[in-house]
């Protein structure tokens, strides 16, 4: 067979083991504030082509899930008079999605949801109302049907053919719809109810055109206003229809005539559905609940009371319906409902993230104080959070205990020795506004400024702060003249600050603030040190030369490699950091948040960005974050990472330094394989290559790489692992450790006569899920490498869907073993496929 027509297809997969967090590798997850309180969801949409892909609409946000609806994560947020009316996804792209809104914003994204960009089908009249619906048919066609406003003389339905670049108009005028729908893949059906223009009618009209929109006729409508079309998925000349009352109609003759069955009295029936495998089974969402009908509407039945605003057929069997109360799921066709609401949340204060602390060491643990309700504890990396206080909101932990916090009273500053759960007000009367902070070494030592105004000379009055320290946990205070900015990441008493009489820059401690040596009385201009508040200055925890200071005023960070002596630019020039943090377990790794404050034809915008070589470079890196304001951010051990946003919840990521090749194969099996791995940040990579055998056992390494900067490293799997690999049959992966964020990398693989030879990117990140979007049927091959870099055995459950979404054979399982690969031809996994 010629070996053209082989396609390998590749992935990185997720250990599903208790040990990994199952949380997003290298992009961020959550979004959610810790409090459990579910918005309204207003309308459902899937993805034809990717049917586990699915958006939900509340008030103001956008949410997308990638698992059926299992959970959630915000993709986009809007302001509440953009509410959106109407929600479409492309037939061939799960990201494209197109939303029309009540007023009359028609909108488009490419890329999920993250960014939106307007169309206009009818330019002469800009801001219209749309009614959007998509034909299945080639070419995808989307059709805008007019919803308000239109005159004598406007357009009513515009076609486009190319995802909305296009518009062509359909020869009908004057017409604004309420429900719109087509009868037929093709489009030829077209079925609306609106109402024409100047009409004087009591009832709006009923619309009908069999020639895909180049005639219509216009027929009697029975109901006060048409709220939603149903079409029977059998026979196209059956329709159902609801009027804005809950009244039920149907027709078999395509609206010739009509009659009345019972539907939902005194209900206001949002949407209504047919099931295509079970012609006469309907579905209606209403403000009295989800109800379903066995018998094409005249009797229904309540399978779920409260108020249900939208419904989505996602399977034969796999009901979500958009409620009060966020999203329920039903598999087993509306028996049985469960909550589905994983991700959601309302933006009604609790969003607003104050406080946030990571743990030092367990992964996944932080503490989060949210506006309006408290303090909040996560150990699962911000997917479920318990409540722990609500007295408190800004609170700091002590570094050297999590148990011991502190928090802001009424005229005192109040400690918790068991994470907040009850509270004490330390002996001392404090008078205006507080900033605590806790030594990072000693548990009992903690330094509060006490912020307040005084009458002056001249009348008026004018802040001061008094400085305070306690060494016995908050017992007795006394009143000190300097101000700790970070301390010394192994040495207890050697910190840095402001002394009064010493340094207005800044300047050095060794014994606990008795002595003090001016490091730099004369700060970069603009400088966030100069700011009394803790946390300004930035130690690396490896090397206590190397600082870092945010710059508020022309914006950017500034980094010391002696001290604090000497300050250069460390990027992001020109934008004010809102939050900074180092990796401790890398600290060449940092986070900041910036803001973006251009005006004019510009809009204030936000975004997290990451530098792996200690701020030569930066890259965005703001995945699913988006246009939030990031105002603190928090390491955890083992590179991950916690970020709060005001408002917008708190975000949790795992750093990867890592490119993965899912296939190595030697020549004896007939391929040979190649790496190539470019270094695009401002430093020299030290990494480490591991080859594994299918099986999962080495087969060499780690070996040592380093890749300069700017620099490309190359090899070939027979150079880098010996005639013993190329001289047996042998498959596997490989693992290059210790690359930053900010490199590529591919691998080759072909024949030894090049008379086959193709190439593949390094995957970045492992996932616990992932699309193959091709595949070709014998005679062509097309193989699976399936990698575990996890630890312990991996559970693939593989499915094989045909064009339309659906399944077209039983799903199969597989187990990969730990740090092991599965290659598996497609007829040897699904034989029916052949």
């Amino acid at each position: 067979m010629d070996n053209r027509s082989k396609i390998f297809l590749f992935a990185i997969l997720i250990s599903t083991t208790p040990t990994l967090l199952l949380s997003g590798v290298n992009i961020w997850t959550g979004g959610r504030p810790p409090a459990q309180n579910p918005p309204s969801i207003l309308l459902l949409a899937q993805a034809p082509s990717a049917p586990e892909v699915i958006y939900a609409v509340g008030h103001t946000q956008l949410y997308r899930s990638t698992n059926s609806g299992a959970n959630w994560a915000v993709v986009y947020e809007y302001p509440s008079l953009l509410q959106t009316r109407f929600v479409v996804v492309s037939q061939a792209d799960p990201n494209t999605v197109f939303t029309a809104s009540h007023n009359g914003q028609f909108l488009k994204t490419t890329n999920g949801g993250r960014t939106w960009f307007p169309l206009e089908p009818d330019s002469t009249q800009p801001g219209a109302l749309w009614v959007l619906e998509r034909l299945t048919g080639p070419p995808e066609t989307l059709i805008a049907a007019r919803g308000s406003g239109a005159s004598a003389d406007s357009k009513s339905l515009f076609l486009s053919t190319d995802r909305g670049a296009t518009w062509t108009s359909l020869p009908l005028s004057g017409v604004s719809f309420r429900a719109f729908a087509s009868a037929s893949p093709n489009g030829l059906i077209l079925y609306g109810i609106g109402r024409k223009a100047g009409s004087t009618a009591l009832n709006p009209s009923f619309y009908r055109s069999t020639d895909g929109g180049t005639t219509w006729d216009e027929l009697s409508w029975p109901g006060s206003g048409g709220e939603e079309i149903a079409i029977d998925p059998v026979d196209s000349k059956t329709v159902y229809a609801w009027d804005f009352w809950g009244d039920f109609f149907e027709t078999k003759d395509s609206g010739t005539t009509w009659k009345r069955n019972q539907g939902l009295s005194e209900a206001r029936v949002y949407e209504i559905d047919s099931v295509p495998s079970n012609p006469g089974v309907l579905y209606a969402s209403s403000s009295h609940g989800f109800f379903r009908s066995s018998d094409a509407g005249q009797t229904w039945q309540r399978q779920l009371s409260e108020l249900t605003y939208d419904l989505l057929l996602a399977n034969p069997t796999t009901l979500l319906a958009g409620t009060i109360r966020g999203i329920s799921r039903s598999d087993d066709a509306g028996q049985t409902w469960t909550d589905s609401s994983s991700g959601l949340f309302k933006l009604e204060g609790t969003e607003q993230i104050l406080s946030l602390h990571a743990d030092p060491a367990q992964q996944g643990i932080a503490w989060a104080g949210a506006a309006g309700s408290g303090i909040w504890k996560t150990i699962d990396g911000g997917s479920t959070w318990s409540l722990i206080s609500n007295s408190a909101v800004f609170f700091s932990l002590s570094p050297s205990d999590p148990r011991i916090m502190y928090s802001v009273g009424d005229k005192s500053v109040r400690k918790s020795t068991d994470e907040g759960k009850t509270w004490i007000d330390l002996p001392h009367t404090f008078h205006g506004s507080r900033i605590i902070f806790p030594d990072a070494h000693r548990s009992d030592t903690l330094y509060v400024a006490d912020t307040y105004s005084i009458p002056t000379p001249f009348g008026g009055r004018a802040d001061t702060t008094d400085r305070w320290r306690s060494t016995d946990g908050g017992n007795t205070w006394e009143k000190i003249d300097f101000w700790p900015r970070a301390f010394h990441p192994d040495t207890p008493g050697v910190f840095w600050g402001i002394k009064d009489g010493v340094s207005y820059g800044l300047a050095k401690t060794t014994d606990s603030g008795l002595t003090w040596t001016a490091i730099n009385p004369s700060p970069p201009s603009g400088s966030a040190y100069l700011v009394s508040s803790p946390g300004s200055l930035y130690v690396s925890p490896s090397d206590p030369d190397v600082m870092y200071i945010r710059a508020f005023f022309g914006g950017g960070l500034y980094k010391s490699t002696n001290g604090g002596r000497d300050w250069t630019r460390a990027g992001l020039e020109g934008f004010p950091v809102t939050a900074f943090a180092i990796d401790p377990a890398r600290p060449a790794t940092l986070l900041a948040a910036i803001k973006r404050e251009t005006y004019g034809p510009y809009t204030v915008f936000n975004s997290v960005f990451r530098s792996d070589d200690a701020g030569l470079t930066w890259q965005e890196f703001n995945q699913e974050i988006g246009n939030k304001p990031v105002a603190l951010l928090a390491f955890g051990p083992d590179h991950t990472a916690f970020a709060g946003a005001q408002p917008g919840g708190v975000y949790f990521v795992q750093l990867d330094d890592s490119l993965y090749f899912p296939h190595l194969t030697s020549v004896a099996e007939g391929q040979f394989t190649g790496f190539a791995v470019a270094n695009l940040s401002g430093s020299d990579t030290q990494s480490e290559f591991l080859a594994y055998d299918a099986d999962g056992t080495t087969i060499s390494g780690p070996m040592n790489v380093k890749i300069g900067p700017g620099s490309q490293w190359s090899n070939l799997a027979g150079s880098l692992l010996g005639k013993g690999f190329e001289g047996s049959q042998r498959r596997g992966w490989a693992h290059l450790k210790g690359v930053p964020y900010a490199a590529a990398g591919f691998f080759s693989l072909g024949c030894p006569d090049l008379s086959f030879l193709d190439t593949a990117e390094a995957i970045a990140r492992p996932l616990e899920h992932f699309v193959f979007p091709e595949i070709r049927i014998p005679p062509a091959i097309t193989r699976f490498h399936i990698a575990n870099p996890g630890s312990g055995m991996a559970t693939l459950s593989l499915q094989l869907r045909a064009a339309s979404g659906q399944l077209a054979a039983p799903a199969v399982n597989r187990q990969v073993a730990e740090n092991g690969v599965l290659v598996v031809d497609l007829t040897d996994l699904f034989p029916a496929s052949s």
